[in-house]
């Protein structure tokens, strides 16, 4: 009859083994999902840095000198009433224009 002592160690040994190599690929599963969610995070963060730039140049691209507010809200005023007057054509009189 063989030694038991032999067998336990050789299927202790291959227990371990096989642990070893679940334990790994498990490690190296996990780690590839932390990278790729960090990745991913990083290009969320890029794109709206990104985006909060080009609002930022917008608005100012939009807000313009002080003359040419002021003119865009005389403009805007101006439509504003028009539009109103354009609504009720049939009343013939004058009406206070709309103010926004």
């Amino acid at each position: 009859m063989p030694d038991s002592g032999w067998s336990i160690g050789l299927i202790t040994g291959g227990t371990a083994i096989v642990a070893s190599w679940v334990t790994s690929r498990g490690a190296t599963k996990s780690a590839r999902v932390q990278a790729e969610v960090t990745a991913h995070a990083a290009q969320v963060a890029e794109a709206r840095s990104r985006r909060r730039d080009a609002y930022r140049e917008m608005s100012v691209a939009l807000e313009g000198p002080a003359p040419v507010a002021e003119a865009a809200q005389i403009l805007r005023r101006t439509a504003i009433a028009t539009n109103g007057l354009l609504g009720r054509p049939e009343t013939g009189g004058e009406e206070e224009p709309l103010r926004a």
